[in-house]
C-alpha cells in the first residue's frame, strides 16, 4: 500500500469525516487507489468520472450506469451511499470515487457539505473520495469538514520502479537491444518534481532518443530538456537549461565571489561537514544594486557552482482576474519547487511582491495573500529550495529582510576598475570568443575611463566594437575599433555617478556583513575609497 493511501485509510478509520479530498494532477493516483480497493480489498466501487459518467467496478467487471446528466448522477450517488438494506453488512463500507473534477460546477457542493459530517455515513464507514487538481474548487467551509490528502508528485522509489519497467519494456519492444549500464540514481534524481505520468513519458523519450541517436550510454541531458519543456508551460516558472558557465563568467566582483563561495557554495557542496558542525545550510540571499550589474548572470553562475538546477520565478505573472487563482498558482509553484529540490530559484524584482500594507479593495486582497504566502514559504524551516531575490529597490518590506528568511543581503555595485577589466576580457574571450588583437594596455585604458559603467554597458561596448570591425570589412577587432566604439557611445556620466553614490549609501545601510562590506568598498572606513573615485570622476 502506498504511503498516501495508508494515510488516507488511517484518517478515515479515525471517523473524522466521510468525504476525502485528494489534491493531485496525476491520473495515476486515482488509478492506484482504485486498484488498491478493487484488487487488494476486493471491494465494489462506484466511480463517477465527470467525463465518462457513472460506472460500478469490481474485480473483473466494470458496468456503466445510465442515469442521465448531473442531477441524475448525484441522486444515484446519494442513494448508493445512504441506501438502507436488510443486510447490515451490505450497506456498510461502501466507497464512491469522483475523478476528473476540473471545475467547481462539476461538484455537488451542498451534497458534499451534508455527507461530510453525516453521523450515519461515518458510522457505516461509507466513504466518498474526490480527486481534484485544485483544492480551491471545493468551497472552503466544505473543505474544512473533509479529510484532505495531498500525495507527492512522485517519490524516488516510485520513479526507480517506473525506470525499471520502462527499461524492461524497451528491451521487449526492441528499442534497446540489451540491458545497458544505467546510472539509475542520476535518472531518478533528474526527474524530481515530475508526477508519475510525466516521469514515464520522460523515461520513454530518453529511450527513443538513445535508440535514434545511437548513444553509447544513457545520460540525463534528454531528461533535463524534457522536464524543462513540461515545467515551462507555466508562464510564471521557467527552468533554465543554459547553465554553461560558473563564476568564471562573472568578470571581477572578486570580494563578492569570495564571500559567496565561503558562505554559500562551500556549505552547499559539503552538507555532511556542515551538519557535523551543527551548521544550518544556507537557504537564500538577496542581491541588490543598480540595473545592469549582472545579478541574473551571477545567480545562474551560483547555481552552476553548487551543481543545482536553476529556475526563474516571475511574480508579475501571478495576478489573474479569477478569485483564488493567483494563490493557487503560487501554491502549485512552491510545491513543485520543493518536489524538485535541491534547486536554485531566482525571483527577479522581488520588491514587486509588495508588502503587508499593499493591495486592498482594488485586487480583493490578493496582493496581501500572495505576500503572506511568500513570507510563509521563505520562513518555513523545512524549505529545501535555495532562493535568490534580486532587486534594484532594496528598501522592501522589512519582513523580507528578517533573519531566517535570507542568509545575507548582498550589494552588487557598479564594477570597479579591476572588475571592468575582467568584464571586458570575459566578453572578448569567454562568452563570445571574439577574434581580436586588443592588448591589455588598451583594455586597461578603457577600464580607467569607464568609472560607473555597469556590466551590461561594457558588454554593449564590446558588441559595438565587433560591429564596427564588421562594417569596416575587417577580420579582426582591434584597439582602434574598441576606442572608436567608446567615443561613439553616449553615456550620462552625472546620472551614473549619482546612481553609484546612492547605492553605496544603501549598501552601508543594508549589508549585514561588516567584513564583506569593507572588502567590497575598498577601505576599512566603509566606502571612502569608492566615494573618492566618484568625486574625482565628477571633476
Amino acid at each position: 500500500m502506498d504511503d498516501w493511501i495508508q494515510q488516507l485509510e488511517a484518517k478515515r478509520d479515525a471517523c473524522y469525516s466521510t468525504v476525502v479530498v485528494v489534491e493531485t494532477n496525476d491520473d495515476r493516483r486515482s488509478q492506484e487507489y482504485l486498484t488498491y480497493l478493487i484488487d487488494e480489498k476486493k471491494k465494489e466501487v462506484l466511480v463517477w468520472d465527470t467525463f465518462e459518467g457513472l460506472t460500478k467496478r469490481r474485480e473483473g467487471s466494470c458496468d456503466s450506469i445510465d442515469v442521465g446528466m448531473l442531477d441524475g448522477e448525484i441522486t444515484y450517488i446519494e442513494n448508493y451511499i445512504t441506501e438502507k438494506s436488510r443486510d447490515a453488512k451490505a450497506q456498510m463500507n461502501r466507497t464512491v470515487v469522483i475523478k476528473n473534477v476540473l471545475a467547481a460546477s462539476d461538484l455537488p457542493m451542498k451534497a458534499l457539505n451534508t455527507w461530510a459530517m453525516d453521523n450515519g455515513l461515518i458510522g457505516q464507514a461509507n466513504t466518498l473520495v474526490l480527486f481534484t487538481p485544485d483544492r480551491g474548487l471545493v468551497n472552503s467551509k466544505v473543505l474544512d469538514k473533509c479529510i484532505f490528502i495531498s500525495p507527492p508528485y512522485s517519490t524516488p522509489v516510485e520513479r526507480l520502479t517506473l525506470l525499471g519497467i520502462v527499461l524492461q519494456e524497451s528491451e521487449g519492444k526492441g528499442i534497446i537491444t540489451e540491458r545497458l549500464k544505467v546510472n539509475e540514481d542520476a535518472m531518478v534524481e533528474a526527474t524530481g518534481g515530475l508526477n508519475l505520468c510525466q516521469t514515464e513519458a520522460v523515461f520513454w523519450e530518453t529511450m527513443y532518443d538513445f535508440a535514434i541517436n545511437q548513444r553509447e550510454e544513457f545520460g540525463t541531458d534528454v531528461i533535463s530538456r524534457a522536464k524543462a519543456d513540461i515545467i515551462n508551460k507555466n508562464p510564471s516558472l521557467k527552468i533554465r537549461k543554459d547553465l554553461t558557465f560558473g563564476f568564471e563568467r562573472v568578470g571581477g566582483y572578486e570580494p563578492l565571489k569570495q564571500y559567496i563561495i565561503e558562505n554559500i557554495v562551500q556549505p552547499l557542496k559539503s552538507p555532511g561537514r556542515a551538519k557535523d558542525l551543527g551548521m544550518e545550510l544556507p537557504r537564500g540571499i538577496i542581491l541588490f544594486g543598480p540595473g545592469g550589474t549582472g545579478k541574473t548572470i551571477f545567480a545562474k553562475s551560483l547555481a552552476k557552482e553548487v551543481g543545482m538546477p536553476f529556475a526563474t520565478l516571475s511574480p508579475e505573472n501571478f495576478m489573474t482576474s479569477f478569485v483564488g487563482e493567483s494563490e493557487k498558482q503560487l501554491r502549485d509553484i512552491i510545491r513543485l519547487l520543493e518536489e524538485m529540490a535541491p534547486v536554485v530559484v531566482l525571483i527577479d524584482e522581488i520588491d514587486r511582491l509588495g508588502g503587508r500594507g499593499d493591495g486592498g479593495e482594488s485586487d480583493g486582497g490578493t496582493s496581501k495573500r500572495l505576500f503572506s504566502q511568500f513570507l510563509e514559504w521563505f520562513g518555513d524551516e523545512a524549505r529545501k529550495t535555495f532562493v535568490i531575490g534580486a532587486t534594484n529597490a532594496p528598501y522592501m518590506d522589512a519582513a523580507f529582510r528578517r533573519e531566517g528568511r535570507f542568509d545575507c543581503i548582498v550589494p552588487m555595485l557598479s564594477p570597479d576598475k579591476e572588475a571592468r577589466k575582467a568584464i571586458l576580457n570575459v566578453h572578448l574571450n569567454v562568452v563570445r570568443k571574439v577574434r581580436h588583437s586588443i592588448d591589455d594596455l588598451s583594455i586597461d585604458a578603457i577600464a580607467s575611463i569607464t568609472e560607473g559603467w555597469k556590466g551590461n554597458m561594457l558588454e554593449e561596448l564590446v558588441k559595438r566594437a565587433v560591429r564596427l570591425a564588421f562594417t569596416q570589412g575587417d577580420d579582426t577587432v582591434t584597439n582602434e575599433h574598441l576606442s572608436d566604439a567608446y567615443k561613439d557611445y553616449r553615456i550620462n556620466k552625472d546620472a551614473l555617478n549619482k546612481d553609484e553614490e546612492k547605492y553605496i549609501k544603501i549598501a552601508q545601510d543594508m549589508c549585514n556583513s561588516k567584513k564583506f562590506l569593507e572588502s567590497l568598498l575598498g577601505e576599512a572606513d566603509e566606502g571612502n575609497g569608492r566615494m573618492k573615485a566618484i568625486r574625482e570622476a565628477k571633476k
